[in-house]
């Protein structure tokens, strides 16, 4: 019976995750950090921005052999959660300034096959009333194995930790602009403006290997033949670096064409410019659980996504998203 007792208490202090039937909901829980203080910090205080559009929705998890759904809770806010971290890595030898991170992207998702965890956000200096960019935070987690839940705490906690920390000894600006609080609200337009492909009406014509190529504007290879169809592209070639004209889409991220851009999923898609995005209608290949991963987050295009097995074609309108020209369905 004292074994019985002994085995259970280890099984229960080891769950991290706590499970309720009546509500429906799965709670993650944060420990304390693992990771090792810095010598020094530039701050020695953190505040929290969340812009993020739904502030409540923070992930999921699926179980269980009919594939049941539960929502996932925090054992703390973002803001404790960052508040803590911060407090516990804090050094004796710690300058007097404001560290503020503005959180545009926090999910946490668990399925039988996957869990996965995003970040994404920026850290900013405080100097008086205006803010300084120090970095930029865009951190996927995506890994299978047999103990997902566990792994994931560890890997959340570290993650957090480390960007934290990293944060804690820069001062140095990326940007010679500074931000007020609501140029920090709009950051996605501001970043956007300092982008050609987004500042800009005018594409020139031509093959675009990869979206750092579109988004500059600069093709990598002119267009030697294009057929149309109403649905995109038929056909494209262009004259490789041997002088032979061959089909261009095995190497294009895009193709430009008489101002229009046309961005190659399972084949080339129409884009269209609303409210200063870009998006397609189309089908790109994608796994089983698509959709149940990341909803709203980056999930494909550019060498990048959330590796998946099986995988299928799938129709949806996205957006391509404009720092890593990953594809995303909103």
């Amino acid at each position: 019976m004292k074994k019985l007792i002994i085995l259970f208490t280890i099984f229960s202090n080891s769950l991290l995750w706590a499970q309720s039937q009546e509500n429906n909901t799965i709670t993650f829980n944060f420990e304390n950090t693992s990771v090792a203080l810095p010598q020094s910090s530039y701050y020695n205080t953190i505040q929290i921005l969340d812009i993020r559009k739904q502030k409540e929705d923070v992930g999921f998890v699926k179980y269980g052999g009919q594939n049941s759904k539960k929502k996932l809770l925090l054992s703390k806010t973002i803001e404790n959660i960052f508040k803590d971290y911060f407090n516990q890595l804090l050094p004796q030898n710690s300058a007097s300034k404001n560290l503020t991170f503005l959180l545009r992207d926090f999910y946490i998702s668990e399925t039988p096959n996957q869990a996965n965890f995003l970040l994404k956000g920026a850290f900013f200096a405080q100097e008086n009333e205006t803010y300084h960019l120090i970095s930029k935070v865009e951190k996927k987690i995506s890994f299978n194995s047999t103990d997902k839940l566990i792994s994931l705490q560890k890997q959340v906690n570290n993650l957090i930790s480390t960007e934290i920390k990293t944060a804690m000894e820069s001062n140095t600006f990326l940007m010679e602009k500074a931000f007020t609080l609501n140029d920090m609200i709009s950051y996605d337009d501001i970043m956007k403006s300092e982008i050609p492909l987004y500042s800009n009406n005018k594409y020139p014509d031509g093959i675009y290997k990869s979206f750092e190529s579109l988004k500059h504007l600069k093709p990598d290879f002119p267009i030697q033949e294009i057929v149309l169809s109403p649905s995109g592209i038929k056909k494209i070639k262009y004259k490789d670096n041997s002088g032979e004209i061959v089909n261009a889409k095995p190497i294009a991220y895009a193709i430009v064409k008489d101002n229009n851009i046309y961005i190659k999923g399972l084949n080339f898609y129409g884009v269209i410019k609303e409210k200063n995005n870009f998006y397609f209608v189309g089908e790109v290949v994608q796994g089983p659980s698509f959709g149940d991963v990341l909803l709203g987050t980056a999930i494909g295009g550019v060498g990048g996504g959330i590796a998946m097995s099986q995988s299928t074609t799938l129709t949806y309108k996205y957006r391509i998203d404009y720092e890593s020209g990953e594809f995303v369905r909103d």
